[in-house]
């Protein structure tokens, strides 16, 4: 069985991508061939029960979760890849997303 720390290289060598982020409390990668990143987490945190939400009750305004694991006091998520939009792109979508509330 794997340790939590071996766990967590088996993915990041698994991915083989490069790095989006890295912050005080997880670090994201994005995949060499698919348009997915890679999120560790450093700790166990409540947006592990957000994503595990999303992922067993999926809707277009959730981020979509393929793949969610916990490790030790640490958890994985494997997601789609998203891209900041601007106010003016919000704007132009705002009653899309409205009347799908």
């Amino acid at each position: 069985m794997l340790t939590p720390a071996d766990t967590i290289l088996f993915y990041k060598r698994e991915y083989r991508g490069t790095a989006l982020a890295s912050g005080s409390f997880s670090s994201a990668y994005l995949h060499k061939t698919q348009n997915k990143v890679l999120k560790i987490n450093r700790e166990f945190d409540p947006t592990y029960y957000y994503l595990h939400w999303c992922m067993e009750k999926p809707a277009p305004w959730k981020p979509k979760v393929y793949n969610l694991q916990r490790v030790g006091d640490n958890y994985i998520a494997e997601m789609a890849r998203y891209y900041p939009i601007s106010h003016a792109e919000y704007l132009d979508h705002e009653d899309y997303l409205l009347e799908k509330i």
